[in-house]
């Protein structure tokens, strides 16, 4: 069965998606050629890899219940489904991320970009997490880009998986 696209009319009568099904029709719309792993068993080490291989820490990605992990190895997109969506404090840096149902976005050497279903909550606000790299010359150092356009460095220590245990 298809579900069905939630449509919604803003102000001006303009007729619009909600973010959610953005994020899932931009999915459909780059799986073809995709590597794709079903199941949190198999797919739990499949992200795991795919960060690393990258250079990535491993705890950048909310690895909970995952439904699905989808790589396009050619475009470098990437996606993670999960059963619900999540929210999770980084205790080294204290602050909270929000991981959508989905999570969506290209992975390169050292970086993440264009990333959809991530909000960081900075104060009251909740503000949407674009990009996520690091960088020669700032060593030990991971730069968080906001959609606004800010970001900061927090120390890579801090999204380990083996930090989060402590």
């Amino acid at each position: 069965k298809r579900k069905k696209v939630v449509v919604e009319e803003d102000l001006q009568g303009r007729r619009r998606r909600s973010r959610r099904d953005m994020a899932t029709a931009l999915v459909n719309e780059k799986k073809e050629g995709a590597e794709i792993v079903l199941g949190h068993e198999a797919a739990f080490p499949r992200a795991i890899a795919m960060l690393r291989d990258q250079g990535l820490p491993d705890g950048l990605l909310p690895l909970q219940d995952i439904v699905e992990v989808g790589y396009v190895a050619q475009t470098g997109f990437f996606w993670v489904k999960h059963k619900k969506a999540t929210e999770h404090l980084f205790k080294l840096i204290k602050t909270k991320v929000s991981y959508a149902l989905e999570v969506c976005g290209y992975i390169e050497k050292n970086k993440l970009r264009k990333l959809q279903g991530v909000k960081a909550k900075e104060f009251l606000l909740w503000i949407g997490v674009t990009d996520i790299y690091g960088d020669d010359s700032h060593p030990g150092q991971t730069f968080v880009k906001s959609s606004a356009g800010i970001g900061r460095w927090h120390p890579t220590e801090a999204f380990f998986l083996e930090q989060e245990k402590k």
